[in-house]
């Protein structure tokens, strides 16, 4: 069931993130980095309120051991109340948030992306339900048809000159695409009835890990609205050009296996297993893919940017080179909050996550005066303090050393080590910066995999055996008839 869960969240993610990285493309050269700054400032002041509006709810249904047919409808009132409530108060609120970054478009912005908060409720609940059970086959649709109606409707209004409100616009009606598919595919659990009493026990759950949820988004929210307000837009744009590329090479690889992680991380935790080699298990083999491409990706800034981009972004190039560090800090423990919430250890997380918040943002305040430069710096430190902390976290809930972890990972440090090298080599080769982007890309893509490879079977890697699984499948599958 998990390989079965794993394959179609893991289908659905990229698929959708197949679409995102050629809307990033499209509207990376449809749009000038003014724009895109002040459409990267709105949209992450409302995915901030979005944790918020559901607190927790959506974790609790799934981590839940008996869930009832009244524990539903008291996650969906609860997520009316504070969703709807939500939605009000940043429409109310829009013109407050223009004024204090001095920019009065935004307020606009704003209010379209504030109406899809009165359909969050429903969204989320049927779609936890369907987490619960596994059904991402379902989820894989749903997400497929809402990412390509938000990409349609934001590429035709942009180019009717509608510029960043098209952006907006075509989230909100992806939204309203989500809502209907969902509700045509709702498990049977689900009601519309919903209930505003005997709320405590989710709100206890829902305040930590929403939370902790609001300040994980800080991550990679706060520094467009730190350099927002401290900065210009075309300074949001290009330091969030930077983050949003390793953003997106992370979720490519992390999003398909984070939704079945706590769902997976809580059966072994009901069936009393070994939540311990669980997690040094799941970490082991999804760090062996993502550290080593977002080291590349760091290597081979220059042609990536470019690549994707267009020469308008060169200036994001070195921040890359910063951030990816930051980056690979950030996911070695990318699983740690589904353990934490797994093993019923929230407060710590949410501790834990408050004091990288602050660390970030303090460290961002004081270097943005130096630069942004500076300011990638800053994040690396404060992706160091969430590793270190992390690690303390899981040995606090587990007692999961960090020597045993980091000896654990040995084989994973091999790859990153190997990996880098040789992308090290084909720059001093072919001079990344000389050489057209298309060719440097395709040499790292035509290399890269068969050295990873190699290394992966030469260390006898344990992702060598989910390989050769996925060999014999493939080969079990008999040659294709004429």
């Amino acid at each position: 069931m998990i390989r079965q869960a794993l394959f179609f969240s893991s289908l659905s993610q990229y698929i959708v993130k197949l679409i995102a990285f050629i809307s990033v493309i499209v509207f990376a050269r449809l749009l000038t980095p003014e724009e895109l700054g002040v459409f990267a400032i709105a949209s992450s002041l409302s995915m901030l309120v979005t944790e918020i509006r559901l607190l927790g709810t959506s974790n609790y249904l799934v981590r839940e051991k008996e869930l009832t047919a009244e524990t539903v409808q008291q996650g969906l009132g609860l997520t009316l109340l504070i969703s709807w409530s939500l939605g009000l108060f940043i429409i109310i609120t829009a013109n407050f948030v223009s004024e204090f970054y001095g920019i009065n478009d935004l307020a606009t912005i704003f209010s379209i992306l504030g109406l899809g908060f009165f359909l969050a409720p429903f969204i989320s609940v049927i779609s936890s339900l369907l987490s619960r059970e596994f059904k991402y086959q379902t989820l894989m649709v749903s997400r497929l048809i809402t990412q390509v109606v938000t990409f349609v409707v934001s590429l035709t209004l942009v180019l009717l000159g509608y510029s960043y409100y098209g952006l907006a616009w075509g989230v909100l009606v992806g939204s309203i695409a989500q809502f209907f598919i969902l509700v045509k595919a709702k498990p049977a659990m689900f009601t519309w009835i919903p209930k505003f009493n005997g709320l405590r026990k989710i709100v206890k759950f829902g305040l930590l890990s929403s939370g902790t949820n609001l300040l994980q988004r800080f991550d990679a929210t706060l520094p467009d609205l730190v350099i927002g307000k401290l900065g210009t837009p075309v300074n949001v744009a290009i330091f969030s050009r930077a983050g949003g590329l390793l953003s997106f090479v992370t979720q490519l690889l992390v999003l398909g296996v984070r939704p079945v992680s706590l769902p997976y991380l809580s059966q072994v935790k009901r069936d009393g297993g070994d939540l311990k080699e669980a997690y040094i298990k799941a970490t082991l083999l999804l760090g062996s893919i993502t550290w080593p491409i977002l080291l590349v990706v760091g290597f081979a800034s220059f042609p990536a940017i470019v690549f994707m981009f267009g020469e308008q972004w060169i200036d994001s190039t070195p921040l890359v080179s910063i951030l990816v560090y930051w980056a690979v800090l950030r996911v070695i423990h990318t699983l740690s909050p589904s353990l934490l919430m797994a093993s019923e250890n929230d407060t710590i997380m949410f501790i834990k996550q408050l004091i990288v918040f602050i660390t970030m943002l303090l460290g961002m305040i004081l270097a943005f005066p130096y630069g942004l430069k500076a300011v990638a710096w800053a994040m690396v430190l404060a992706g160091l303090v969430d590793f270190i902390l992390a690690s303390w976290t899981i040995k606090k809930a587990i007692g999961l050393s960090i020597f045993t972890f980091i000896s654990s990972m040995s084989k994973n440090i091999v790859l990153c080590i190997v990996c880098s090298l040789f992308t090290i080599y084909l720059d001093h080769l072919i001079d990344f910066e000389t050489t057209e982007p298309g060719i440097s890309m395709l040499v790292i893509a035509a290399t890269l995999p068969f050295v990873w490879l190699g290394t992966v079977f030469a260390t006898h890697h344990p992702i060598k055996s989910e390989i050769l699984y996925i060999y014999k499948k493939l080969k079990n599958l008999g040659p294709i008839s004429k």
